[in-house]
């Protein structure tokens, strides 16, 4: 019996998360740092709804990222090209 598995699929917005992961940040502390909603962010890091750009800018100035990465972390349907 042969059985096809799918290949593991990566989450959206992998570079985002590697970068709140290097600096030991957990979803629960941008949320609040932003003043959104746990919902609103868990669909928007999970690709189910589009990031306001006020809150795109204000992750990249918590880490001190310039606002040229924006596409690096917040890139069209949260997947690298």
């Amino acid at each position: 019996m042969n059985t096809v598995f799918d290949a593991p699929r990566s989450k959206p917005f992998g570079e985002l998360r590697g970068l709140l992961s290097k600096h030991n940040y957990r979803q629960e502390d941008i949320y609040k740092a932003l003043g959104c909603s746990r919902s609103y962010f868990n669909l928007a890091i999970n690709g189910q709804t589009p990031w306001r750009l006020d809150y795109c800018y204000q992750i990249l100035d918590m880490f001190h990222e310039p606002h040229e990465t924006l596409n690096k972390y917040f890139p069209k349907d949260g997947k690298q090209a």
